[in-house]
């Protein structure tokens, strides 16, 4: 802007007056090769050399002409300041050498392309430079939890659990091992005329004692779990055998027998000869009804399906009679029902062929999938199956709202009766006998609902208190079941024949659960307590959980 100004003043001064700048004693800078961009007006130029060579005095201050110019023109810089000027360069000449400097056209010639030399590395540790390490600062902390009494009181309650573990699961052990020993010598001493299902449940325990793994823990824990159950078992067998033996010595008479004569041996002899005659004209009869496809048929009727299956591996005449469609279409029926055998044998025809499934086929597959009988339209909340044994699943009865509150009867201290608002949840447990021959004995019992956490424990009872709320028993009909005398004698609930199903409805007080979907959100599992072949076990039914 400076050397535009200077050169506009020049062109406009007149030929008479030509311009002077002052000159100083100071000498300008030299300057290599001054840029061509960068270079004075001619006049400027011509000026400055006229002044280094010829001296003259201190040139009067310029005027502008009167006629010309009514207001005063600004005076010329001086040459130092504009020197100084010329010397900082602006930005936009810093930004076009920049760019010029990218192509290799600048005062560095750089080619982008090439890449620059690596710099070198001194390894001499005098001229190397010694950076100082900065001290790391420490912040203290203001809530540290793994430091004070607290922290050293909660080691010790943990290190002393630690030790007590080790030591329940060392005695444990050595309880395992003496039940184990104890078993086996009780079964070395059984008479051989004795109960066969006592020496089945105590090779059972057998097993169950040798096959605990002291170092697996949690294996551990439940074969010692299985390991009581079986001793339980033992227990109610050597019961009923004492029972029997005191049955049986009751109503023995002693009587003294007169030694046999010779000739009443001989009579004796002769009787022995004819019933085995007669024993070997029964095993030809034997022989005959087996070969008849008639009694065949009607034997395998009343025969349970594992039985079934054994008779089919004694001889290949008698395999057909037992692999019959018409045998096992009626076992399907009677345990699944015709509207769900209907339904699976539309789903497995196959098309290929234009054949129906075997009916032993869709029994496996049915059985597989544990299809429970078609007992009412309420959705399955927990399921559960002993294979070939028997089954279980438990339905809730859901109101159109959701809500669980009912009025309940309660007593109070005095004898006197109030209502109050409870949450009450409507299980039905439909239980069915799906493969023991012998009939299964459900007892009378308390039934509950578990819904313990990892923190505390907590069982939601059966509503006992109040008649509109008590426990009933059902068949597969909906009609209900009342137990007969001898039930009631031997405290059972029901008993279940093969293929029979029972519908047990029972209302649980469910403690903060004002809907059903809460009571299924906390609920674990229930149990029932069974009867079977004369042992009690418990069947436990797990709810559903949500994924």
């Amino acid at each position: 802007a400076a050397v535009a100004t200077a050169a506009a003043i020049a062109l406009q001064t007149p030929t008479s007056n030509p311009v002077v700048i002052p000159t100083t004693s100071a000498k300008l800078p030299d300057r290599k090769k001054p840029d061509s961009s960068h270079s004075l007006p001619t006049s400027i130029a011509s000026s400055t050399n006229a002044s280094r060579t010829n001296p003259q005095p201190a040139p009067v201050p310029y005027m502008y002409p009167p006629a010309r110019s009514v207001t005063a023109r600004p005076s010329p810089l001086p040459y130092s300041r504009l020197n100084a000027v010329m010397k900082v360069p602006t930005p936009q000449m810093v930004d076009a050498t920049k760019r010029r400097s990218q192509f290799g056209f600048g005062g560095n010639h750089q080619i982008p392309s090439v890449p620059m030399p690596p710099k070198r590395v001194s390894y001499n540790a005098k001229k190397s430079k010694k950076v100082k390490a900065q001290p790391i600062v420490t912040v203290p902390l203001q809530h540290a939890t793994n430091s004070g009494p607290a922290y050293e009181r909660k080691k010790q309650r943990a290190k002393n659990a630690r030790v007590k573990l080790n030591e329940s699961i060392e005695r444990l052990a050595i309880a395992l091992s003496l039940a184990g020993s104890q078993s086996q010598h009780r079964l070395l001493s059984l008479p051989n005329d004795g109960d066969p299902r006592v020496s089945e449940v105590m090779k059972e325990c057998v097993e169950i004692a040798e096959s605990a793994k002291k170092w697996d823990r949690p294996e551990f824990v439940g074969t010692a779990a299985t390991l009581i159950q079986g001793l339980n078992s033992q227990c109610e067998v050597l019961m009923a055998e004492v029972m029997r033996l005191q049955q049986t010595n009751g109503h023995k008479r002693v009587v003294d027998e007169p030694a046999a004569s010779p000739a009443t041996s001989r009579e004796q002899n002769g009787k022995r000869r004819k019933v085995l005659d007669t024993s070997k004209n029964a095993n030809d009869v034997r022989l005959q009804l087996f070969r008849d496809e008639k009694i065949l048929e009607s034997i395998g009727r009343f025969l349970d399906p594992q039985s079934l299956l054994r008779c089919q591996r004694l001889t290949r005449t008698i395999r057909k009679f037992f692999t019959l469609d018409s045998l096992w279409l009626s076992l399907c029926v009677q345990r699944f029902g015709p509207i769900h055998v209907r339904q699976w044998k539309e789903n497995f025809f196959d098309d290929n062929n234009e054949q129906e499934v075997d009916s032993l086929v869709l029994y496996r597959k049915m059985d597989a999938a544990n299809v429970k009988p078609v007992i009412g339209s309420l959705p399955i909340i927990a399921e559960t199956r002993m294979e070939n044994k028997i089954s279980a699943w438990v339905n809730i009865i859901e109101r159109s709202n959701g809500e669980t509150y009912r009025s309940v009867q309660q007593l109070n201290e005095n004898g006197s009766t109030r209502f109050s608002s409870l949450p009450v949840a409507e299980l039905r447990l439909f239980i069915q006998n799906t493969g023991c021959s012998n009939a299964i004995r459900i007892k009378e019992q308390s039934i509950f609902v578990d819904a313990s956490t990892r923190r505390r424990g907590e069982e939601w009872q059966e509503i006992t208190h109040d008649a509109r709320f008590e426990k009933r028993v059902l068949d597969s009909q909906e009609v209900p079941i009342s137990p007969s005398e001898k039930e009631k004698e031997n405290n059972m609930m029901v008993t279940l024949p093969l293929y029979k199903t029972a519908t047990i409805v029972v209302f649980v007080h469910c403690k903060g659960c004002s809907t059903t979907s809460k009571f299924q959100r906390r609920a674990n599992f229930t149990k029932v307590y069974l009867q079977m072949n004369g042992i009690t076990i418990p069947l436990v039914i797990p709810f559903f959980r949500d994924s």
